[in-house]
């Protein structure tokens, strides 16, 4: 007969006996827990002390007993009285205080456990977001998609590309009927597959089509739904003379805009990336078309924020041209932004502390929010030194510069909410190295400004931006200054490079910032420009970008609030990519001028720093590496 229950409040069992009740534990340790769980004074419990089934999670108490036969069926009875599981112990108390009900803690399971169930866990999760991306008819189109306009890419060209390079590696004839309509639509389809998972993978956006039902030896002409799709994207094929259309010079009708997943185009929403998604090399033709799953998020959410009204003005005004002499400098003039832009911080030093109630970037609007950048570690690999130390799940954010030098004018947060100062860190940098490695397209760069280098707002950010126009400094000549260290051959601002080596991430950044170190240590500004460009030693030669380049320029401290008209020398105009704010500088600005505002900058804080880079960079190993780090 079930005894009254012990637990302070509870009246189970004092006049009828309809709830089960269970003895304290026999065992000294579960039983001190039990006893410290029910929140009971002075109480030691006797051999009939009991606690009733409504103090206890539904998964502590056992009703059913299984057993396994030899033939490996399992037989499962219910049990007459019910048992309570080994670690069980009170947790429920609906007449105390909420406060003392606790959820049990989960149960502790060894490292490869967990390991495997996150996996287990990623991979179930990729497959919903397959199958809410997932699209069966031109139907479903609307329902699932938000269709956003585009300028510039699309990637039906690419999907045509991938069908043409892979029709003439088909084996045999006899693995498609050419002639069918349904065959030829079924191919294409599979590219657009095939292309999908290898550009977008880990991302919230992509086109995956239906086609388990699709035969693609069979010669009627009808078509399942999922191929009847690929017509509204101009891939109504009816035979392979037709898919050579683009070689004749008569490129079929594509559609003028970019299908965006809903869960892929909220403010703010994540992106996912792995090693996986790095770009080791790019053209090096600026404009291009072709994108990665990264550029396509970031210009899409920029875009559509420029849409909604969330920059102070537009940038239909903006203007670009180049400069003609030596350098090819890129003006571009912004009269807004002189006018519009939040008001510079005072700054006195380059390690100024952070002021919470200054402007800082945890205050902007949500609406500013574009990206939250999340890395997705290699799990099946031992994590080790570098990398996956390095980086961790969240990884950081992309805002719109709200007022932007030009259009995809973006801030890099590695650290939004740990409200940093504007002094690089080891992380940020290997963010922000890894950021240029997710795009496919020479077009974009980081830059940073340190204070007293023209940074304006004191919360570590980077500035991520598109730039279609090659920049002199992408394949300037370049002579080893010690080490890994490199200086210009001849360049009007003088300074410090470095570059990528056998995809190292890590180790760049552990060379970049012995040197920000020295220079934030001496108390000197600094500003940084990182871009796709051509290997140091000048041995490269074809028409692609296979490492990244990444710039350091020492320069005058520049106290109080910083004042831009006229031409400044910051990262951008370091890098031949020059802003001006007026007309009259639009008009009247040369080559000289920049040269002679940069080259006073930078020239005495270079020569007076060059010794002692030379002497923090000339012991080094046998790989390049330094033997030390200061």
């Amino acid at each position: 007969m079930p005894r009254a229950c012990c637990v302070p409040g509870c009246k189970a069992n004092y006049k009828t006996f309809e709830v089960s009740a269970f003895r304290f534990p026999s065992d000294e340790r579960r039983r001190l827990q039990s006893v410290k769980a029910i929140h009971r004074e002075d109480f030691t419990p006797s051999s009939t002390s009991v606690v009733c089934a409504r103090h206890f999670e539904e998964h502590f108490i056992i009703t059913e007993d299984s057993i396994t036969r030899p033939d490996g069926t399992v037989i499962t009875a219910k049990r007459g009285t019910p048992a309570l599981a080994k670690d069980a112990f009170p947790t429920i108390f609906p007449n105390q205080p909420k406060y003392l009900s606790k959820e049990a803690p989960p149960a502790r399971t060894n490292p490869q456990e967990r390991k495997d169930k996150m996996l287990a866990r990623d991979e179930v999760q990729f497959q919903v977001w397959m199958e809410n991306d997932m699209i069966n008819s031109f139907e479903e189109f609307g329902d699932k998609f938000v269709v956003s306009d585009v300028d510039k890419i699309s990637y039906c060209i690419q999907v045509i590309r991938e069908v043409l390079e892979t029709k003439s590696e088909m084996e045999s004839e006899s693995e498609i009927d050419r002639n069918s309509e349904c065959g030829v639509l079924w191919f294409c389809g599979e590219q657009l597959n095939m292309f999908c998972k290898e550009k977008m993978r880990y991302s919230y956006k992509g086109i995956h089509l239906r086609q388990q039902e699709c035969n693609p030896i069979r010669n009627d002409s009808s078509t399942d739904p999922s191929l009847k799709f690929l017509s509204n994207f101009g891939l109504w094929l009816k035979s392979w003379e037709e898919l050579e259309m683009p070689q004749q010079g008569r490129v079929p009708q594509l559609p003028q805009t970019l299908a965006m997943p809903v869960n892929g185009g909220k403010y703010g929403d994540p992106f996912i990336f792995s090693k996986q998604d790095l770009y080791s090399s790019t053209t090096s033709k600026h404009g291009q078309t072709e994108t990665s799953a990264f550029d396509h998020r970031l210009l899409n959410q920029w875009d559509a924020a420029m849409s909604a009204g969330v920059f102070k003005y537009s940038l239909e005004g903006v203007e670009t041209k180049v400069l003609p002499g030596k350098y090819h400098i890129v003006i571009q003039m912004n009269s807004n932004r002189n006018v519009l832009r939040r008001t510079p911080q005072a700054i006195v030093d380059v390690q100024q502390p952070f002021d919470p109630n200054k402007f800082n970037f945890t205050k902007v609007k949500k609406e500013e929010h574009l990206l939250q950048l999340l890395y997705k570690p290699d799990l099946t690999k031992k994590i080790e030194h570098g990398e996956e130390r390095r980086l961790e799940t969240g990884v950081g954010s992309v805002l719109i510069n709200n007022a932007p030098i030009c259009s995809s004018h973006s801030l890099l947060m590695p650290s939004l909410s740990q409200c940093l100062s504007q002094v690089m860190t080891g992380d940020g940098l290997s963010l922000a190295l890894h950021v240029l490695l997710l795009s496919c397209s020479p077009d974009l760069r980081v830059a940073y400004n340190s204070l007293g280098g023209y940074a304006s707002v004191n919360h570590f950010h980077f500035h991520v931006y598109y730039l279609p126009f090659k920049l002199y400094i992408e394949t300037a000549g370049c002579v080893q200054l010690a080490g890994p260290c490199y200086t210009f051959e001849d360049y009007y601002a003088p300074g410090f490079v470095f570059q990528l080596e056998n995809g190292d991430i890590e180790q760049l950044s552990r060379r970049v910032m012995l040197l920000v170190n020295m220079f934030v240590k001496e108390k000197i500004a600094h500003n940084l420009y990182i871009t796709r460009g051509k290997c140091l030693d000048g041995k490269e030669t074809g028409e692609e970008y296979k490492t990244l380049r990444v710039f350091i320029w020492v320069r005058k401290f520049i106290s109080g609030i910083k004042d831009i008209k006229g031409i400044c020398a910051a990262s951008l105009e370091l890098a031949t990519h020059v802003p001006v704010f007026s007309q009259d500088d639009w008009k009247s600005v040369c080559e000289e001028d920049v040269a002679w505002t940069a080259h006073s900058a930078c020239q005495k804080y270079y020569d007076a720093m060059k010794p002692k880079v030379i002497s923090l960079f000339s012991s080094v190993d046998s790989t390049g590496g330094l033997r030390k780090e200061i």
